[in-house]
């Protein structure tokens, strides 16, 4: 895991401008530092390294015959002839031999790369399937810039600031449009295309094959047994994130099985009642023979540690969640392990998610668990047509809230239509399913809560359910309880786990704590979107709310609070 940029211009471009621009993530890559220009000075790519495999041939940018590139990220399962140096260096000689669409055919893993090829003077910036690994660009004048982070972009020049039109759909619907941030001018290269210049000329290379064939647990365990060993760090130590789940308890008794130095890390919040999950980890990671490491959170930790975690992942939070992420990594750092297995996927893979229940004649009581309310499920009923795909409904209410908070009119069909229309699939379940992964995994659980807080203590994060290999097997699940994934991981997982529920990792409510966060924030700062005397009007009546009412407003009120740390943020550049 790295940090990465690159330049195309028309004219010469000042190196500072790259330098400074590495010199900003050097977080994700605090062991070295590279770049190269080209001869008339009009392309450059720098790299930030962070040193996990220490081979001989490590050092970037990469240099091929006929390009130059830099690389973020893994593949897994090269060619033998590879196994001398850093796994970096087979993308020139897998381009040299293939093409780029052999190369991408080939390659397994997280990763962004941009690649340039001399010989025909293109510029390729290219992401993975899913979109693990992030890839901004920007471009000013006749720059084209790309980087890993927002703030390396502002660093080489790209003014920074709010995209209104983002912005105001991210208060209706949680997500700015695919393919877009939050801030002005800056765009996201989305998960399996590449952008390719002069152009620019934009393509799919993947997507998700339809699911045709009926797979057995064992089926699912062998392909699932793969991907996990396949990253988990041979003769040095890994982490995994081990929740009270079924998703990342099976990639922690699967790592486990690889008699690698693998060590479980579990959040645990501090009187959290059904949030808190450290007594069912401890019991699996007891289960798989793993040593353990609690971090315990309060509400009061949560609140004192939101301005930095905003600031480090420069996205916007619906719960404490984004805080407890940032300090497991932190943890993991701490504890010397570099790498972290984690469980993202699973739901998406399985179809997990309460909000995917609907599609399988089932019904969802958003009052039977609170974890997750106001997120992914709701306690009202929208007005949205009942075709789009069910989680619009929750993010519909999310929006009406943070509208309401803002003062801005709540007009969100027309919202809701643009995020459907990202997706490519026929039947309801599956369109349902697209939706949210161009949408919520991808803006949110990859980049904000995934990379962003791994990065911000320079780890690298790694989802095993994530690998293409997995979802090409064309699974049909019998259910939306993920019943394929308990059987087969039958006797590795211990049987509270398995019998347990969806819980999502969410954090309890943090109270008046978060009520009064934010007021002060409204009476102290200047927010081009808020209104002050509706943010006031409406921080009085959910002062008086009680219960699940309450609990509701609780996303809203912190989408808006961390919109006010994320304009600082980048107002102090």
């Amino acid at each position: 895991m790295c940090g990465i940029v690159g330049v195309l211009s028309d004219r010469p471009i000042e190196r500072w401008r790259l330098r400074k621009a590495l010199q900003s993530m050097q977080r994700r890559g605090p062991d070295d530092q590279g770049e190269w220009w080209s001869q008339d000075g009009c392309v450059g790519l720098g790299h930030r390294r962070l040193a996990i495999d220490r081979a001989a041939r490590s050092d970037q940018p990469v240099a091929g015959e006929r390009c130059r590139a830099v690389v973020n990220g893994e593949f897994y399962g090269l060619a033998e002839e590879f196994k001398d140096c850093s796994d970096s260096w087979a993308l020139p000689v897998l381009y040299r031999r293939h093409g780029l669409s052999g190369t991408l055919d080939r390659l397994r893993g997280e990763f962004a790369f941009l690649l340039y090829d001399e010989q025909n003077r293109q510029f390729l910036a290219v992401r993975d399937r899913f979109g693990v690994k992030p890839l901004y660009y920007a471009r000013r004048e006749k720059e084209w810039w790309f980087a890993s982070k927002p703030s390396a972009l502002w660093a080489a020049g790209i003014l920074p600031g709010w995209c209104q039109e983002s912005f105001v759909q991210a208060a209706h619907t949680q997500y700015p449009p695919p393919g877009h941030s939050l801030f002005a001018g800056i765009r996201t290269v989305p998960p399996a295309h590449v952008l390719s210049l002069p152009g620019p000329r934009i393509h799919r290379y993947w997507q998700i094959p339809p699911a045709i064939a009926t797979v057995t647990p064992d089926d699912l365990l062998v392909k699932l047994r793969e991907s996990v060993a396949l990253r988990v760090r041979r003769g040095a130590p890994s982490a995994v994130l081990l929740s009270g789940g079924v998703d990342s308890a099976g990639v922690a008794a699967l790592a486990a099985e690889t008699g690698e130095d693998v060590k479980a890390f579990t959040v645990d919040f501090t009187g959290g009642g059904t949030y808190s999950e450290g007594a069912k980890a401890s019991r699996q990671a007891g289960l798989s023979g793993l040593s353990h490491h609690l971090v315990s959170l309060s509400p009061k930790d949560i609140l004192r540690g939101l301005p930095e975690a905003v600031r480090l992942t420069e996205g916007l939070c619906v719960n404490g969640h984004l805080v407890a992420k940032l300090k497991l990594a932190e943890a993991v750092s701490a504890d010397g392990r570099q790498v972290l297995l984690t469980g993202e996927g699973a739901d998406e893979l399985l179809f997990g998610y309460r909000h995917f229940a609907p599609y399988f004649g089932q019904e969802v009581n958003p009052l039977t668990d609170s974890a997750g309310l106001g997120i992914l499920t709701t306690l009202e009923s929208s007005p949205l047509a009942r075709e789009l795909p069910a989680f619009f409904h929750s993010k519909w209410a999310l929006g009406r809230r943070i509208c309401q908070l803002l003062g801005l009119p709540h007009q969100a069909q027309a919202a809701f239509e643009k995020m459907a229309e990202s997706s490519l699939a026929e039947s309801p379940l599956e369109n349902a399913r697209q939706a949210w992964i161009q949408t919520a995994l991808v803006s949110y659980i990859l980049e904000v809560l995934g990379d962003a807080t791994e990065m911000a203590h320079s780890v690298e994060g790694r989802p095993p359910y994530l690998d293409h290999h997995l979802w090409e097997i064309g699974m049909l699940p019998p259910d939306c309880d993920k019943s394929l994934l308990r059987s087969a991981l039958s006797g590795l997982v211990t049987e509270d786990i398995l019998r347990s529920g969806k819980h999502p990792f969410m954090s309890p409510a943090l109270g008046q704590g978060l009520l009064d966060a934010l007021h002060a924030r409204v009476e102290e700062e200047d927010h081009p979107f808020l209104d002050r005397k509706a943010a006031r009007r409406t921080l009085s009546q959910v002062k008086t709310l009680q219960g699940a009412e309450r609990l509701s407003w609780e996303p809203a009120l912190l989408w808006v609070l961390s919109s006010y740390f994320l304009q600082r943020s980048f107002m102090l550049l």
